[in-house]
Order: C-alpha cells, then structure tokens, then sequence
C-alpha cells in the first residue's frame, strides 16, 4: 500500500511511518553475492562460460530474481501511524498483500523484544500492539529503536479519549 493510497479520514493527519531496518537485507545480499560470485569464478576458472553461458545467465537471472523479490517485500512493508489509527501494511507473497488497522484509542498493551546479537548491536527489534477488537496483535516487525516506537505509540494511545462500551 503506497502512502498515495491510503485514504485519510476528515482531520487525520500522517505522524510517522515506521520501515524495517536495513539491517534485516543484510543475509539475502551476503547470500545473493556469494552464490553469483562462486558460479561466475568457477565457470570462469575453469573455462566453462562458453559452454554453460546459457546456465549461467539463467541462474543469474534467477538469482536477480529472489534478490529483487526480497527486496520489493522488504520495501511494501509499512506501518504508518496517523493521528487517529495505526496501520500495517505487508506484502505476504508476491501477489497477496494484507493491511489491519486498529484505532489508537483502542489500544489495550504495546511491548517490544529484540532477539539475537545483530538485532541489540544494530538496535532494532519487534514491537507488539494489542487492541480491542483484534484477535491478534499487531506486530511492527524489525523496526529501528523499539523502545522508542513502543514509548511514542502508548504516548499517542493514552492522549486519545477511549471509548465506552
């Protein structure tokens, strides 16, 4: 969901979008480099470019494929917080794409975890929104700083006048 699409209601302004870290690429490109590196050095070494050029192309091209695959996903991943509302936009496969939204006022819990050494040294980490009228909570995947995000998400949930049922 491009921010071109998303329909604002009558005095709802954007205040923040929220991305996952770079950080996150950093495998998928360390993988992608090594596999066209390995091919292309032993066709060369070994003198079989011309024989298997047609191969060789074919996983190149494939290889550009899951790159730019992991790429778009890694981008159409969003969650943007409006003044009224938190939403949460992902690409799950490569023609599925889901959104959930919640309402900042019915906001009930946010916490926020990191896991593994990248994730402390590179400070980005998932943080878990749980509202009312949701069965699952909303979980901002590998944001920078999540501590920060957790503490500015309650602060705009509590300014909000919460609803009585």
């Amino acid at each position: 969901m491009a921010l071109g699409k998303l329909r604002l209601r009558a005095g709802e302004t954007v205040q923040i979008i929220y991305k996952q870290s770079e950080t996150i690429l950093f495998s998928p490109t360390v993988m992608v480099m090594v596999t066209l590196y390995l091919s292309w050095y032993f066709a060369i070494r070994y003198d079989l470019v011309v024989q298997r050029w047609g191969s060789l192309v074919l996983w190149t091209l494939v290889i550009g494929i899951y790159a730019g695959y992991r790429y778009y996903h890694w981008s159409s991943t969003q969650y943007i917080v409006t003044s009224e509302r938190l939403i949460q936009t992902a690409q799950d496969k490569l023609f599925h794409q889901s959104t959930v939204e919640v309402s900042l006022g019915s906001i009930t819990n946010i916490s926020y975890h990191t896991t593994g050494l990248l994730s402390t040294l590179f400070d980005y980490g998932d943080v878990e929104v749980q509202a009312q009228g949701i069965d699952k909570p909303i979980i901002l995947y590998r944001v920078r700083d999540p501590q920060a995000t957790k503490d500015y998400l309650w602060e705009l949930s509590q300014a909000i006048p919460k609803k009585l049922e």
